[in-house]
């Protein structure tokens, strides 16, 4: 489904790029968004207060997207975005887009699935312990804060090289109704 603007919002000052992923043009000043440095931060927690700056979901990203890379074994120019499928079930976290954002620098694309995945591959957000309680992460499934920590020491990701256009013809997200009113709907 293409989204499209309702009549009543402005045009905006430029054309928007079409050939980089949603994540670049989000986190690179150079697509004019406002400098780093002068945003508040773009992800605060509810249940805790706890939020990153722009500079770190920058940062965070990008180390978790080598981090996804060594684990997964995918490259960002390597593959069509339907070799590089990740499903994500979550709640609502503050690093549910900074996932999403390192799955789109591998030009990957996400879907929520039922299927046989080894537990090798499969990574937890960090949720509030209000919702959590005192259940802890299983030991065996790494979190995303851990793949960040591992992405900081691993060498650099090449660039993506997108052609023009690529971005209105990749799909970003498959994004699936809870089927409350009858079977799940993709959009």
């Amino acid at each position: 489904m293409v989204f499209t603007n309702p009549q009543w919002v402005p045009k905006l000052p430029f054309e928007p790029p079409d050939s980089v992923p949603i994540s670049e043009f989000m986190l690179n000043e150079l697509y004019g968004r406002r400098p780093l440095t002068d945003s508040r931060p773009p992800f605060t927690c509810g249940l805790t207060g706890h939020e990153y700056s722009a500079h770190e979901v920058k940062d965070r990203v990008y180390k978790l997207a080598k981090a996804l890379s060594e684990e997964l074994g995918w490259k960002p120019n390597q593959g069509t975005e339907w070799d590089k499928v990740a499903g994500i079930f979550s709640v609502n976290t503050i690093d549910t887009l900074t996932l999403s954002w390192a799955i789109h620098r591998l030009s990957a694309l996400e879907a929520a699935s039922k299927c046989n995945i080894s537990r090798s591959k499969v990574f937890l957000l960090q949720v509030p312990k209000d919702l959590v309680g005192k259940q802890a992460s299983p030991k065996d499934i790494k979190t995303v804060d851990h793949l960040i920590d591992e992405g900081a020491s691993l060498p650099d990701l090449e660039d993506l090289r997108w052609e023009k256009g690529q971005g209105a013809r990749q799909t970003a997200f498959l994004c699936y109704s809870s089927g409350t009113s009858g079977l799940p709907v993709s959009s």
